[in-house]
């Protein structure tokens, strides 16, 4: 039972933690949405601690699980940002809540395969 409520609260997290990724480091493919409201903040250095903060909670819980997630993530994040950078030129809300729903499902099968 355990196992299961870590993977649905760990895989949440990193999911948005992947979003907060692509919030700040991408570009926005207009600029007048949401999404251009959002990246126009300089939050390199709040992300950053974010991610310092969050790895060790997440490393106490789940142990090199965490990392696995973190990466694999992130591999997925960027590799949706250049498709999306070659298609419409840009990031979108689509594209952030996309990225969050694959993420979502991406921790939570990973957490259930390596801690079984």
């Amino acid at each position: 039972m355990q196992v299961y409520v870590f993977s649905l609260v760990f895989s949440i997290a990193f999911a948005r933690l992947t979003a907060a990724f692509m919030f700040t480091f991408g570009k926005s493919a207009k600029s007048d949405g949401l999404g251009a409201q959002i990246t126009q903040n300089n939050s390199e250095v709040w992300y950053v601690l974010s991610v310092l903060s969050f790895i060790p909670i997440s490393y106490v819980f789940l142990g090199y699980v965490a990392l696995y997630i973190f990466f694999i993530d992130m591999a997925f994040a960027i590799a949706l940002m250049l498709k999306s950078y070659s298609t419409i030129n840009g990031l979108t809300g689509d594209v952030y809540g996309a990225c969050i729903e694959v993420c979502e499902i991406l921790g939570f099968v990973l957490i259930l395969l390596l801690l079984r």
